[in-house]
């Protein structure tokens, strides 16, 4: 039966320490927060759907202009493969005389 080796506890306490430093980071972040409470107006807190929609509303339209612009690519690209096909045939006309 194979031997389990044994963990290493420096690199374990160095971990903790680690999460213990970000830990009191955090709490430091959030004490600071608290303190620096900035108030909302009303009306900043009743604009805020109505820009979310707006956002809503120019994610859509870029959608669709990136959906005609896709279209569009697909159709110059169309019309390029015919365009070669009718030089080469007027090459191999020219070169038939």
């Amino acid at each position: 039966m194979p031997v389990k080796r044994a963990r290493a506890r420096t690199q374990t306490k160095a971990s903790v320490d680690q999460w213990e430093q970000r830990l009191a980071q955090v709490e430091a972040e959030l004490s600071n927060l608290r303190q620096a409470r900035v108030n909302v107006r009303r009306e900043d807190h009743e604009e805020e759907p109505h820009a979310l929609r707006r956002v809503e509303d120019h994610t859509r339209r870029l959608e669709r202009a990136t959906q005609d612009l896709n279209i569009q690519f697909k159709r110059i690209a169309q019309m390029q493969v015919e365009l070669d096909e009718v030089k080469w045939a007027l090459n191999k006309m020219k070169s038939a005389l």
